[in-house]
């Protein structure tokens, strides 16, 4: 008797070591990013995520770049966009399915994939879409696994690319979690 109380005691600890892990394995926080005189971008962001935002000179819109802390290598970069000149017209939402409809297209010749799919993601506040693509002969360096879109978030115009070398749901899953769930505070919020 003493033995299966036991091992049932030990396999439920085993199941609740397993849970919790599972459970904190992906840890987010929010996380702000200033965009120069036009508030912020608010995302959620992994906890094993690296981040970096590359400001390029005279007030342009800046692309703000994930990596792993370790483990499976991936590379995301988002790059928010807004009229930083006056008379300048963001996308619409029907400007923004065509961008990506004619990214998709381009992206073909050079994917394992014949047929390339346009999906649509949006949430209240924002509205996207993506496509994913297979390189046939990615070169040393570079990527097997792209997804990219563009996505409307607020007044913002949004585009994005994450890589990965394995076919690995969860970065893309997390990741797309993580953009179109992006909050555009403006800078008087």
């Amino acid at each position: 008797m003493l033995n299966n109380n036991f091992i049932k005691y030990l396999t439920i600890l085993i199941i609740l070591i397993a849970v919790s892990h599972n459970v904190f394995a992906n840890d987010t926080s929010m996380r702000s990013y200033v965009l120069s005189n036009n508030g912020s971008l608010q995302l959620t962001v992994s906890d094993t995520w690296r981040d970096k935002t590359e400001q390029p000179l005279n007030q342009f819109p800046p692309t703000i770049v994930f990596t792993p802390l370790n483990g499976t290598d991936f590379h995301i970069s988002v790059s928010p966009m807004w009229p930083y000149k006056e008379n300048l017209v963001m996308p619409s939402i029907e400007d923004i399915e065509q961008l990506v409809d004619i990214a998709a297209e381009n992206a073909k010749d050079q994917a394992v994939e014949n047929s390339i799919t346009i999906n649509e993601f949006e949430n209240k506040l924002n509205k996207g879409y993506y496509y994913s693509a297979t390189d046939k002969a990615p070169k040393p360096g570079e990527y097997k696994y792209m997804t990219q879109g563009m996505i409307r978030i607020g007044e913002l115009f949004v585009t994005f690319t994450i890589l990965t070398n394995d076919n690995s749901i969860t970065i893309v899953d997390d990741a797309l979690k993580m953009i179109s769930g992006a909050v555009h505070l403006h800078s008087n919020n």
